[in-house]
C-alpha cells in the first residue's frame, strides 16, 4: 500500500498512479471476498473505520515514517502522541468489528521498547507491525537479536505489556492459520483444485479432434455428426416467434427471478399437473435452472455434505459424476445388465435390466440420494412401473432422495411411468428433472426446471442461486409460450411421432448390414453393436486413442474413414464394466432426414470390414 504520511520533511502523495485512498478500501474489501488476509493502514480513526467496515483482518493504526536510524525521519510524533492516536484507532475500528486485530506501527516506534511502552498503555492493541524495524534498522544492530526481541513482546488483557516467548498470536483463526502456514512454503499459484485436476481427456474433445481433422481435409461440415444430442433443426415456427417476440419486451431482457419467471413456472405446472393427478403449485414445486444439468448440480449442492454417498446407475449421462463431486459426494455405481444376446441380435432397450438386490447391498448409512434416468441415455431404456416402484420403495425404506431425470419425457414409445406418481411417500422424496431445450429443439437455450415438493425445491433454488442466480429471461418467457401453445399445434404426438420415425428409418442400415443394436424404449440414441467389424490390424490410432477401450478405435475409424461421428459409450461406464460396451457406438437420429440418408449411405461402407 502506498500511505500518506506526512512530515515536515516528506510527503507521499495518496494519489500516486491515482491510487488513492478510497482505492485501497474497495481492494481491501474484494480481497476480503476473496478470503484474502488483509492488513491495511489507518492514519486516523475516520480510516480504520472505513477499513474495518470493509472487512479489514489486521488495522495497522500508522504513526508516520520511522524516525530512527541513520536515514529515518528527522521529525515526528512522541510516543505519548502515538498513545492516543493509537487507542483512537483501536476504538474506531473495533466499534464496527470486535474480532479485528489491531497493530501499531511507525513512527517513534521503532525499537522493541517503544513497541512495549505503546502496548503497556493501549487497550485492546494486540502487537506491533514490523518494516523498516525489522528491515532496515536490524541491519545496524543485529538483525536476528532484535527481530526476536520483537516477537517475545505480548499484551495481557489488562493491557499490560511484558516479554516472553509466545505462539502464533493467530493460531486461533482458521484464515490466519492458512495464511501465516503457507508463509513457510512456496506453492505452484497455477495448481488447479483436486475437483478439476487429472482429468484425463474427454470424450467430446476426441471426437471433436478427429472431426475437425476429416473436415479440414474433405471440407467444412464434411463430416456427419451423430455423435453429440443436439437437434440438426430449429424448434417449431411457434416457439421460435415467441423467443423473437420476447426480445422485444424489455421485462424479458432484465434479470428475472431467480426461481424463475412466473410465467414459465406456471406454464410447467399447468403442462405436468395432470400427468402427476395433482395441481402443482408454480410458486413453491417449480424452480428455473440453466438447462437440466445445471439443475441437477443445484440439487446435489443442496443436499450433499462431503462424503455423502450417491447411487448411480451404469451407463450414466457423464456430467453427473463432476455434479456429485463438486460438492464432495462420494459416486456408488450399479450396472444395468445387457441382454445376454445382445451381443449377436437386436434386442429391445427394455431387456437392459437393474439387479434389486445388487441395487439394495450398495445402499449404506451414507446414502443420500439415488439418480434415476428415464427414458435412458445412452440405452434408450424406459423403467417399467414395476423396476420404478421396486426402486421407489428401497428410497422410501432408506429415506434416500431420489433425482429422476426426465429429459426425455416427451420421446417415449412404451408406456412411461414417472416415479413421482407411483405413491405419495415416493412423491415425497422425488425431484423431476425437465428440459425445455429437449422438449422444443433448443438445447442451446439451456431452460431447465425441476418440480417436487416445496421441502425439496427449496433447497435447489437456493443452490442455484447462489451458482448463476437466474437463467435467460428472453428464452424462459418463450418456453413458457411453447408449453402454453403445445398442445393446440398438436406439437408433443407430432414430436413423438416424428422422431419414431426417424429412429426406425435410421436403424434400417443396421438391419440392411446384419448388425445388432438396442432397439429404444424412448429418446433419439441407440446403441449398436460392432463385434462384427474387424479394424485392420496395422492401423494407426493416436496414443490417446490406442490407450482407451475398443469403442473409441471405433469411433475414431468411424471419423477418419467413413466421415461419421459417433460417441463411444465406455465413456459412460466405470472401468471396471466397460468391457460390457467396448464393441458398441452410441447414435443420435435428432438430426434432418437427408443427413440420416448420408450417414446410412456412409455406414454401408463398413461391409468391406464386417466379418
Amino acid at each position: 500500500m502506498l500511505p500518506a504520511i506526512l512530515s515536515d520533511e516528506l510527503q507521499l502523495i495518496d494519489d500516486f498512479r491515482g491510487m488513492g485512498y478510497d482505492l485501497e478500501v474497495e481492494a481491501v474489501r474484494i480481497a476480503h471476498s476473496m478470503d484474502m488476509l488483509t492488513t491495511p493502514y489507518a492514519f486516523n480513526a475516520d480510516e480504520s473505520t472505513r477499513m474495518a467496515k470493509a472487512g479489514a483482518d489486521i488495522v495497522v493504526a500508522h504513526m508516520g515514517l520511522t524516525t530512527s536510524g541513520s536515514i529515518g525521519a528527522k521529525s515526528g510524533k512522541t510516543l505519548d502522541d502515538c498513545v492516543k492516536e493509537v487507542q483512537q484507532i483501536q476504538e474506531a475500528a473495533l466499534k464496527v468489528n470486535p474480532e479485528v486485530i489491531v497493530l501499531c506501527h511507525g513512527g517513534p516506534i521503532a525499537k522493541p521498547e517503544d513497541a512495549k511502552y505503546i502496548l503497556e498503555r493501549c487497550k485492546g492493541v494486540h502487537g506491533f507491525y514490523g518494516a523498516s524495524s525489522m528491515e532496515r534498522l536490524p541491519v545496524e544492530e543485529a538483525i536476528t537479536g532484535i527481530t526476536k526481541s520483537f516477537k517475545n513482546i505480548t499484551a495481557s488483557s489488562s493491557g499490560s505489556a511484558v516479554f516472553r516467548q509466545t505462539s502464533n498470536p493467530f493460531a486461533t483463526s482458521p484464515r490466519f492459520a492458512r495464511t501465516f502456514s503457507a508463509l513457510t512454503m512456496v506453492q505452484d499459484p497455477f495448481k488447479p483444485a483436486r475437483r478439476v485436476a487429472g482429468q484425463r481427456q474427454d470424450v467430446w474433445s476426441i471426437v471433436n479432434e478427429a472431426a475437425g481433422a476429416y473436415n479440414q481435409e474433405h471440407g467444412a461440415g464434411s463430416v456427419v455428426n451423430m455423435g453429440q444430442g443436439f437437434f440438426g433443426y430449429n424448434p417449431p415456427e411457434f416457439v421460435l416467434n415467441a423467443a423473437k417476440d420476447a426480445l422485444d419486451k424489455v421485462e424479458c431482457n432484465q434479470y428475472s427471478p431467480t426461481k424463475g419467471r412466473p410465467r414459465l413456472k406456471k406454464a410447467i405446472a399447468d403442462a405436468y399437473s395432470p400427468f402427476f393427478g395433482k395441481q402443482i403449485d408454480p410458486e413453491t414445486e417449480v424452480t428455473i435452472t440453466t438447462g437440466a444439468n445445471e439443475g441437477m448440480l443445484s440439487a446435489f449442492m443442496g443436499f450433499l455434505e462431503p462424503g455423502d454417498e450417491v447411487i448411480v446407475f451404469e451407463p450414466f449421462f457423464d456430467q453427473y459424476i463432476s455434479n456429485i463431486e463438486m460438492p464432495g459426494g462420494k459416486v456408488v455405481y450399479v450396472p444395468l445388465h445387457p441382454p445376454k444376446d445382445g451381443a449377436t441380435k437386436t434386442t429391445s432397450a427394455g431387456d437392459w435390466t437393474l439387479d434389486m438386490k445388487e441395487l439394495e447391498s450398495k445402499i449404506t448409512d451414507k446414502t443420500r440420494m439415488m439418480v434415476v434416468n428415464t427414458p435412458h441415455n445412452p440405452v434408450g431404456k424406459v423403467f417399467s412401473r414395476e423396476e420404478l416402484q421396486a426402486i421407489g420403495d428401497l428410497c422410501v425404506k432408506h429415506n434416500i432422495i431420489i433425482l429422476s431425470d426426465e429429459v426425455y419425457d416427451r420421446l417415449y414409445y412404451v408406456p412411461f411411468t414417472r416415479p413421482s406418481t407411483l405413491s405419495p411417500e415416493i412423491a415425497n422424496l422425488t425431484l423431476t428433472v425437465g428440459s425445455g431445450g429437449k422438449c422444443f429443439y433448443c438445447t442451446g437455450w439451456r431452460v431447465g426446471y425441476l418440480i417436487g415438493p416445496e421441502h425439496l425445491i427449496k433447497y435447489v433454488s437456493a443452490a442455484h442461486t447462489r451458482i448463476c442466480f437466474s437463467s435467460v429471461s428472453p428464452l424462459q418467457e418463450a418456453t413458457a409460450v411453447a408449453f402454453e401453445q403445445a398442445e393446440q399445434h398438436n406439437f408433443w404426438e407430432e414430436s413423438k411421432k416424428s422422431m419414431k420415425a426417424k429412429m426406425d428409418k435410421f436403424n434400417e442400415v443396421w438391419d440392411e448390414l446384419g448388425l445388432p443394436y438396442s432397439d429404444p424404449e424412448g429418446g433419439y440414441f441407440v446403441l449398436v453393436n460392432f463385434a462384427k467389424v474387424k479394424l485392420p490390424e496395422d492401423y494407426e490410432f493416436p496414443p490417446h486413442v490406442a490407450s482407451r477401450p475398443r469403442d473409441f478405435k471405433l469411433s475414431w475409424f468411424f471419423i477418419k474413414e467413413l466421415g461419421i461421428a459417433a460417441i463411444p459409450p465406455t465413456e459412460f461406464f466405470t472401468d471396471a464394466n466397460a468391457h460390457i460396451v467396448e464393441d458398441w457406438l452410441r447414435f443420435a437420429v435428432c438430426k434432418d432426414d437427408e443427413v440420416l440418408e448420408k450417414a446410412k449411405e456412409r455406414l454401408r461402407g463398413l461391409k468391406k470390414y464386417i466379418q
